[in-house]
């Protein structure tokens, strides 16, 4: 029996002229396992809310740059962007969920020399699973409390000099891997955030990282343009403390940026009430943020990134302190990754609360924003209440 695997096109759906003999079940591992044999970048998501995950794979090992203008695949930007490129997958072929019938996985619009690609993934999907990982990255330096306590404290006097106003001062956290497949992991983090923008990136070179990420960067449908301030942040408690000054404070200047890069952009933006959210362990402050017009998204999310929600202010003043003070690369932690639909609508989104996986460890990026007024102490707390929504996972 023969099935069709489905082509998406800008205008409708249909039925690609590839066919295959496979009859069986894939799944998600399956599809891990394949990228990863053959360098192939692989992504899979899930958006907050929804009730299933969707996978990207790009049938080659081409780096593309994200553009303006590209459509039908998912963008991945590191912290550094634009310094650093962001990465555009192209979406060559779609899955949905942990498992699917073959019948139903679908492809991109293929340039022809990708179907020889697509042929010989059709041959292995039949095949035995043959486990494999996909190359993993080196562990990051870990910081131990008393060195983070003494950036804390060398960062608070930068601050008193009044060069700076916020920093958000990240640390990377060790912890050994137990031994759990990837996609478990994957599916554990979706189903423990349902809210959460939820991701599994795999790329060559990049590494593997999985992330639970509460905040919205930004997110385009037409006309419409969406984005969030988030900042603040307690321990989720049955009796939280009140929100501190400080804490409101730090919440309005992300969202003050926000709103002036909008309007340099020739937007008008209006900004909801302030609400408390809970993000796995924690709380925070967010404000959502509207506007209309015509915008371009390319420019538009590298106008906005890095926000002070996970740099600082002034924004390239905090950026040029952390490379010179934190001892680790944030590579992809703090940049922004999203699907781009075949229609344009963009839902690009921070990354935070992600670990990295290394063959015996996961490295966890946890951050905090300083302003007058921390407490060293506290702030080391902090990132160990942000770590607890990966450890649970890890752990469980």
């Amino acid at each position: 029996m023969c099935l069709s695997f489905y082509c998406c096109h800008r205008e409708q759906p249909r039925l690609s002229l590839i066919h295959t003999s496979i009859t069986r079940t894939v799944k998600l591992k399956q599809l891990f396992h394949l990228a990863a044999r053959k360098r192939y970048a692989l992504v899979s998501y899930r958006l907050p809310g929804a009730e299933l995950p969707e996978t990207c794979l790009q049938l080659s090992e081409e780096v593309l740059p994200w553009e303006s203008g590209r459509t039908g695949g998912f963008v991945v930007a590191p912290f550094d962007f634009p310094d650093s490129p962001a990465r555009w997958l192209r979406a060559d072929l779609q899955f949905t969920g942990f498992s699917q019938q073959a019948r139903d996985l679908r492809t991109g619009s293929l340039p022809p020399h990708l179907l020889l690609a697509l042929t010989e993934l059709h041959h292995d999907l039949e095949q035995a699973d043959e486990e494999q990982l996909p190359e993993l990255g080196a562990a990051g330096a870990a910081v131990d409390l008393s060195t983070y306590l003494g950036q804390v404290a060398a960062t608070l006097r930068a601050i008193q000099t009044g060069s700076l106003h916020k920093v958000v001062l990240s640390r990377v956290k060790q912890v050994p891997l137990p031994p759990h497949h990837p996609t478990e992991l994957f599916e554990r983090l979706c189903q423990a955030y349902p809210q959460a923008f939820v991701s599994l990136v795999s790329i060559p070179g990049w590494g593997l990282w999985l992330g639970a990420s509460p905040e919205l960067l930004l997110e385009t449908h037409g006309k419409e343009v969406r984005t969030m301030s988030l900042a603040g942040t307690r321990a989720l408690d049955p009796s939280p403390r009140a929100w501190s000054d400080k804490e409101f404070r730090e919440q309005q200047l992300v969202t003050d940026y926000i709103c002036e890069r909008l309007q340099a952009a020739g937007l008008e933006p209006q900004v909801a009430e302030r609400e408390t959210i809970t993000a796995g362990q924690v709380q925070h402050l967010r404000n959502h943020i509207f506007a209309e017009g015509e915008v371009d998204v390319f420019a538009l999310a590298q106008s906005l990134h890095p926000t002070p929600a996970v740099c600082g202010l002034p924004v390239q003043a905090a950026r040029n302190y952390l490379r010179f003070l934190e001892a680790h690369q944030r590579r992809l932690y703090g940049g922004f990754l999203g699907p781009v639909d075949a229609e344009g609508h963009h839902r690009l989104y921070v990354n935070l609360r992600s670990m990295e996986l290394h063959h015996s460890s996961a490295g966890l990026y946890l951050g905090g924003g300083l302003v007058a007024g921390s407490v060293p102490e506290a702030e080391w707390l902090e990132t160990e209440h942000k770590a607890a929504t990966l450890l649970r996972i890890l752990q469980a």
